[in-house]
C-alpha cells in the first residue's frame, strides 16, 4: 500500500474518533490546569514561527507562518494556500485573518497553554483550534501569564481576575530547539509531495530577502535622510546617533536595539515600527507618528514627543524620565512599568491607556486626559495636575453622613 496513503489514514482515524468528543470550553482547561498567555507571551512565541494549527475537531489541518511584518501565509491539509494578516491585541488575543480561508475576517482568541501544546478559545469561551510551534514545546517555555482579566485596555473578557506580572518576569525568551524541528509535521510529509526526511519546508510565500536600498546606505553611511522611504527596512542595531531623519518613512521599520541619541525625527511615521530596546534619549520625535509601534524597553529620557502620536504603542518598561510628552495622544497606549519621572504630559491624552505600576513622580499631568486608564499601582507621588479617580462607595454607605447634614440643617432652624 502506497506509503503516503498510510500515513494519512494513521492520522485521519484518531481524528475522527476524537471529533466525536466533547467540545473542550476554556473552564475546562482551566480546572484542567491549563495557563492562559498574556500578550507578549504570545507574540515571542509566534513571531516568524511555523504554527501546526488543528481545528477543535481535527476536521482540517494547516501550517501558517506568522511573518514578523504583521503577514502571514498557510498551506493547509488539502493542498490550499492563503495569505492573510495577524497580530496580537492589548487584550492578550491572537488575531488572524486569513485572504482565502473561512469568513476573511479578523478573529481573535484567548491562548492556552496545554501540555506540550496551545489551545485558542473564542470569545465564547469554546475552543476554535489547537497548535504547535514548529521547533517549541510549550513545557519548555516560561511564561508571565497574565492572559486572564482585564490586564490591558480594552478587554471584554468576563473574566474579573486582575494578573498583574511581576517585573522579573514579564518578558519571555524563546529558543527554538532544532532537534525537535524532526518532528515537524512537514518531515513527516503531511503537506508536502513527497516522505524525504531532509525534503524542506514548502515555500509559503515568505519574501525574500531585499537588497539594501539606496536610501537605507546613504542612511548608514552619512546618518542623513530626511524625507527617506525607508518603509519596513531592516535597522536592528543600527548606529544611528544624531541622525537627522526628519519626516522619514519608517513604517513596520525595523529599529530594535538602534542607538538614536539625539535624532532628529520631527514628524516621521513610524507607524507598526518595532523600536524595542532602542535609544532614543534626546531624541527630537516632535509630531511623530508612532501609532502601534513597539517602544519596549526603549530609552527615551529627555526626548521631546510634543505632539507625537502613540495611539495603541506598546511602551512596557520604556524610560521616559524627564521627556516632552505635551499634547501627546497615547490613547490605550500600554506604559506598564514605564518611568516617566518628572514627564511633561501637559495635554496629553491618555484615555483607556494601561498605566498599572507605571511611576509619574513628579510628573506634570496638568489637563491631561485620563479617563477610563488603567491606573492601579500606579505612582503619581509629586505629580502635579494629577487627581486620584474617586471609587463609588456601594448604595447605603453614604446615608449616616447624609443624615447628619439634615440634623444639622434642621437645628440650625433654631
Amino acid at each position: 500500500m502506497n506509503r503516503k496513503f498510510l500515513l494519512l489514514l494513521s492520522l485521519t482515524v484518531p481524528l475522527a474518533l476524537s471529533a466525536c468528543g466533547k467540545r473542550l470550553t476554556m473552564n475546562d482547561a482551566l480546572e484542567q490546569g491549563a495557563q492562559p498567555l498574556s500578550g507578549a507571551d504570545v507574540a515571542s512565541m509566534v513571531t516568524d514561527k511555523v504554527l501546526h494549527i488543528s481545528s477543535w475537531d481535527k476536521s482540517i489541518e494547516a501550517d501558517v507562518i506568522l511573518h514578523d511584518s504583521g503577514k502571514l501565509s498557510g498551506k493547509n491539509s488539502v493542498g490550499d494556500k492563503t495569505g492573510g494578516r495577524w497580530k496580537v491585541t492589548p487584550d492578550n488575543t491572537l488575531c488572524l485573518a486569513y485572504d482565502d480561508w473561512g469568513l476573511k475576517e479578523m478573529r481573535c482568541f484567548i491562548v492556552f497553554k496545554k501540555d506540550d501544546g496551545f489551545t485558542m478559545f473564542r470569545s465564547d469561551g469554546s475552543l476554535d483550534s489547537t497548535f504547535t510551534v514548529d521547533g517549541l514545546a510549550a513545557s519548555d517555555l516560561s511564561f508571565s501569564g497574565v492572559g486572564m482579566g482585564r490586564s490591558m485596555p480594552g478587554s471584554d473578557s468576563s473574566a474579573k481576575t486582575e494578573i498583574i506580572p511581576d517585573q522579573a518576569s514579564s518578558r519571555t525568551l524563546v529558543i527554538p530547539d532544532e532537534e525537535k524541528k524532526k518532528d515537524s509535521w512537514w518531515k513527516l510529509g503531511l503537506f508536502s509531495d513527497n516522505l524525504d526526511e531532509e525534503a524542506a519546508p514548502a515555500d509559503l510565500g515568505a519574501p525574500p530577502p531585499a537588497p539594501a536600498s539606496r536610501e537605507k546606505r546613504h542612511l548608514l553611511d552619512d546618518r542623513e535622510c530626511a524625507h527617506c522611504d525607508l518603509t519596513g527596512e531592516n535597522l536592528r542595531n543600527a548606529e544611528l546617533k544624531k541622525a537627522d531623519l526628519e519626516g522619514a518613512k519608517l513604517a513596520k521599520a525595523d529599529l530594535s536595539g538602534a542607538v538614536l541619541r539625539g535624532a532628529n525625527l520631527k514628524k516621521a511615521t513610524l507607524g507598526g515600527a518595532t523600536l524595542a530596546g532602542a535609544d532614543l534619549t534626546a531624541a527630537d520625535l516632535a509630531g511623530a507618528d508612532l501609532t502601534g509601534a513597539n517602544l519596549e524597553g526603549a530609552k527615551l529620557e529627555s526626548a521631546n514627543l510634543s505632539g507625537a502620536v502613540l495611539v495603541n504603542a506598546r511602551m512596557v518598561d520604556a524610560v521616559l524620565e524627564d521627556a516632552v510628552l505635551t499634547n501627546a495622544d497615547m490613547e490605550e497606549a500600554n506604559l506598564h512599568w514605564a518611568d516617566l519621572t518628572e514627564a511633561d504630559l501637559k495635554g496629553a491624552n491618555l484615555k483607556k491607556s494601561y498605566l498599572i505600576k507605571a511611576n509619574f513622580t513628579k510628573a506634570d499631568l496638568t489637563g491631561a486626559d485620563l479617563t477610563e486608564a488603567l491606573t492601579q499601582r500606579g505612582i503619581f507621588d509629586s505629580a502635579i495636575g494629577y487627581e486620584a479617580p474617586v471609587v463609588d462607595k456601594p448604595e447605603g454607605e453614604n446615608k449616616p453622613a447624609e443624615a447628619e447634614k439634615e440634623k444639622k440643617s434642621f437645628f440650625n432652624i433654631f
